[in-house]
This record gives structure tokens, sequence and C-alpha cells, in this order.
């Protein structure tokens, strides 16, 4: 039994010098170690023995499974980039048409092949024919022979056509990227983005009511994404999900996570819906805040049940939200479910919402969680310590400040940047000038984050970061001369171009606002005159008088 029954075109190599970059374009897109393998089966085809390939490619692999796996993830990325990146629908079956064939009958992504081929038989003659996405100026005309229920639906209809490209690695997919079409002149025109129209239009409950059954809809949209290239894993994107985001900004609730909706069989995704048409309808007969008080405490996902405290808080629900907070704290119940990754554990923003909204009576309440095990939780009952309780003042300062020995200035400490700035007595400037002997705040300060403390620093005088300004606006010629391997956002040059950037950003003369296409003697000329400028601001700092800083430009 051959290998691989195909014909030269699903290899998409050409001969001579065009196979060696085709190879490594491969190899990008496909990621695994079979750049080799596709190569030396395109030479026994292009040489007529074809007869040959499941004889050497397995020599050379040894292991059958992993070429026929290896193959496989190469053909299914290349699906999907003709389903989604060229919108070709018919190279898209061709090739899902090869994946089907016994050879790859255990490929994990058989089902989603089957499934995809089987959609775009039935949509080809279809999408971007008879439906499309209109122009922005053609959509301006279109809608004004439609009402505002056959708009909604109007766009309901084509979000299926939207054409998603993830636009890095790791990351999730931009699902508000504008979309583009060509003319046949090549002229580039923007289209109309129905997800980011039905999000404008501000929908009531009520409205997407009638589109609670594209929950229960498979087709998918044109999207794909995955957590590196050479990764294996590919997920093709439904447009379910798209429903989804727009329910969320509607109902503050994620439903497909909440009720954990792709592990459901179809009847059970059924009852889900049914589930919540009966409480979207209700809606009808309860205010906004019973609404969100009457699912409150059936959640169990995290993000959904933060979103509705948000919610209840921006409704004037203060208290209502205080006391399901005090009652999960005092319980120790944070058992909740589906935390999105790099966010604080549930524990730890409770207790922020506390610091943000706690009462006076919660003084004594909160005080025995000061020496949590939690420093997130610490940082919240200092800080709410401090506004609130001029008794614990010491115990709080102490906390934060131990908090900033032990911290590398750039995890738990940003918490406290504002409050402490607000505090501005020698504690709180003892502690925060505590930072400029960690190198790694240092790197994202002097890349720009933390603009707000850039303005507190500069307007109280500091003398720490005037000292470093003028250093390291102090430019010369042997700064610029630095390997381009070794450089990076904070290396020595980087972090003068970045003090560079900063200060010209922060005054008025346009001429000294940072350039990225000066050359070095006009970045050695303008770090000049801005050390110039800032030691004339330092005078005026230390003679009283009002400083000429313009902070509108950085982000505060």
């Amino acid at each position: 039994m051959r290998l691989i029954v195909f014909s030269v075109d699903f290899f998409f190599l050409k001969a001579g010098k065009e196979k060696e970059k085709q190879a490594f374009w491969i190899n990008e897109y496909e990621g695994r170690e079979n750049v080799g393998l596709s190569t030396v089966a395109f030479w026994f085809l292009e040489n007529e023995k074809g007869n040959l390939i499941e004889k050497y490619i397995f020599e050379i692999e040894n292991n059958r499974e992993v070429v026929i796996k290896s193959f496989a993830n190469f053909y299914y990325n290349e699906m999907l980039v003709e389903f989604s990146y060229r919108n070709n629908y018919e190279k898209a079956i061709e090739i899902g048409n090869h994946l089907l064939k016994p050879i790859f009958k255990d490929f994990i992504y058989r089902a989603e092949v089957l499934k995809l081929k089987n959609q775009l038989e039935q949509r080809k003659d279809i999408d971007f024919k008879t439906l499309k996405l209109p122009r922005i100026q053609e959509w301006e005309e279109i809608k004004k022979n439609l009402n505002r229920k056959e708009q909604i639906a109007f766009l309901f209809e084509r979000l299926k056509l939207l054409n998603i490209v993830q636009q890095g690695q790791p990351m999730d997919l931009i699902l508000e990227d504008k979309q583009y079409d060509f003319d046949s002149f090549h002229n580039k025109y923007e289209l109309i983005h129905p997800y980011v129209l039905l999000k404008e239009m501000k929908l009531t409950k009520k409205e997407v009511l009638l589109y609670l059954d594209l929950f229960l809809s498979e087709e998918y949209f044109l999207a794909f994404s995955y957590w590196r290239d050479f990764s294996e894993q590919r997920q093709i994107h439904k447009i379910r999900e798209l429903v989804n985001e727009i329910f969320k900004e509607i109902i503050h609730v994620d439903i497909l996570t909440l009720e954990g909706f792709y592990e459901l069989n179809k009847s059970q995704q059924k009852k889900v819906v049914e589930k919540w048409r009966k409480i979207l309808e209700k809606d009808d007969e309860q205010s906004e805040k019973d609404f969100y008080k009457s699912i409150l405490l059936d959640i169990k996902h995290w993000d959904s049940y933060r979103s509705i405290l948000n919610k209840l808080i921006e409704l004037g629900e203060n208290k209502y939200v205080l006391q399901n907070v005090r009652n999960i704290i005092s319980e120790g119940k944070y058992d909740f479910k589906h935390r999105r990754y790099g966010v604080l554990e549930p524990k730890e923003e409770l207790f922020e919402i506390m610091y943000k909204i706690g009462e006076k009576e919660d003084i004594d309440f909160l005080k025995k969680y000061i020496s949590d095990e939690s420093k997130f939780v610490k940082i919240w009952v200092a800080l709410f310590l401090l506004e609130n309780d001029k008794d614990s003042y010491d115990i709080s300062m102490k906390t934060i400040s131990e908090i900033y020995e032990n911290g590398d200035g750039t995890y738990y400490e940003p918490k406290t940047f504002d409050a402490l700035v607000l505090i501005d007595d020698h504690k709180s400037k003892e502690i925060l000038n505590k930072l400029f002997e960690k190198k790694h705040f240092m790197d994202y300060f002097l890349y720009g984050s933390y603009s707000k403390l850039l303005k507190y620093f500069l307007e109280s005088g500091n003398e720490k970061l005037y000292a470093l300004f003028f250093e390291e606006l102090d430019l010369k010629k042997e700064d610029f001369i630095e390997e381009p391997y070794t450089k990076s956002y904070y290396s020595p040059l980087a972090i003068k171009e970045n003090v560079l950037r900063l200060v010209g950003s922060i005054q008025s003369y346009e001429d000294l606002k940072y350039d990225w296409e000066w050359t070095e003697d006009q970045k050695i000329e303008a770090g000049k005159k801005l050390k110039k400028w800032l030691e004339g601001q330092y005078e005026i700092f230390k003679k009283g008088g009002k400083l000429d800083f313009d902070f509108s430009q950085i982000n505060n």
C-alpha cells in the first residue's frame, strides 16, 4: 500500500530555487519535522518514481504513524488556509477530500475536515456570490430601506462571512479586524463588519432572543487559530462564538463557557438554549437589577460572576454586591470555574472589590486578612485600611513596604501606585523610590509603562529620575555601535532611545518629538536639546515655579 496517493499540487512546491523557498514556507506553517520528507516525496514524483515513496520515506523516519500524521497536519493547515485566508472553497474541498482517504482515518481532526468540507460544498455558490458583505458606502444606502429589525437580520445572516486572521502567536483572534475587498483594478475597499455593527446597535434582550438558536448552529466563519504554528493544534471557529460575544455585551454572561456548551451533546445543548430562552423571556417582567440578581446565585463561572457583580455595581447595587462578597469571603467558598489565564484568583478579585466599594463597617472584617498568604489580598486590605482607618496606617505601610522589598516592581506593586501617589507623604515617597533599585521595573518604566508614575516623579522633582534622564539623553556616536542581534527593548541603546521618545512626548516643540526616521546625528542633537529643556524644567521646580509638561500624549 502506498503512503500517499496525490498529485504534485498537494505539495505546493516548485522546481529549482522556488523549491528551497517553499520548503521553508511549509515548515513555517506546518511546523513539524517533515520538510525533508516532503522534499524527498516531491523528487520521487517529479521523476516518476512514486512507487518508491513509501520505502524511502519510512527509512528516513522509521515510523509510519508519525509520517502519516505529519502529512495530515500539513494538509489540514493548508485546507484551513485556503478556506480562511484565501476564501478558495474549491481548493479547500479538494484538500478535504484527500484528507478523508482511508490512510488518514486516524487523523484527530478528521471529523472537522468532513464537517468543513460538507459545509463548503453547500456554501461555495452562495458565500461572496449571492451573499456578500457590502462596502461601507453601499451599506449606508441599503439600510435606508431596512427597518431596525431587518438591519439586525441582515447583519446576523452575514456573520459567517467574517474573515479573521490570527495576527500573532500565541494570540487570540481580534474579532473586530476590519474587512476588505479588492476590485478588478486591485483597489482596496473596506467592507461592513456585521459583528461590530451589531455590537454598536446596542441590541436589547428582546432583540437577541430571536437569534438564540444560533448557539445551535455548526456553521464556521472564516477563521482558524492555533497556539503556535509548530504545534499540531488548530481550531476552526463557529458563528456561535460571535453570537456568544454579542450576548455577553447584553447579559454579561458567557453562555458557552458557563454551560460547558462544547462538552454537551445536541439534546443537552438544546436544553441550555431553552433554559436561556425562558430566562430572557421572563426578563420582560423584571427590572434590570432583578434580572441580574436572579441569575447571579446560580453562576459558578468566575468571569461571568465577576461581570455581573460589575454590572450590579454600575446599577448602584453596591450594598447587595458587598453582602454577596462578604459571604463568600467569610465562608471561604472560592471554588469558581473557568478563570481566565493570567488574571487574579477569584479570592484576590473579591478583595479588590472590597477595596473599591467597601464601607467603614468593613474595617474590622478586613483587618484580620492583613496577614493573608496571598500578597494581592494583603495589598487590597492594606490599601483599604490606608483610606479608611488612620489607626492602621503603620501596619498597612509596613505590609506594602515588605512587598516592595521582595518584588521586582512589576507584578504586585503596580496595584499600589495610584494610592501611594495620592497619599504623597514621606513614607509613600520612600516606598516608591525603592522602585529605582529594581532593574526589571526600570526596564518597563523607561519603555513607557507606568506613565502615571512618570508624571508623579517629574512633577514632584524626583532627583533620581531627573539624573537618570539627563544621563540617558546625553547620546554619543559610540552609543550606536551595537550588534543588531544584541539589541532588545531593554538594551542600553534602546533605553536611551526610549528616554528620548518619552521626554520628547511631554514637551511642546514638534521638532523634538521622536521620529522613527531620525538619523544617529539627529537623535544626538535632539537629545542635547531635550536635556537642556529638561534641565530648565528642573531648575523651575527647585524655585517653586510652574512646570511646562504636557502629559496628554502619553497613556495615563
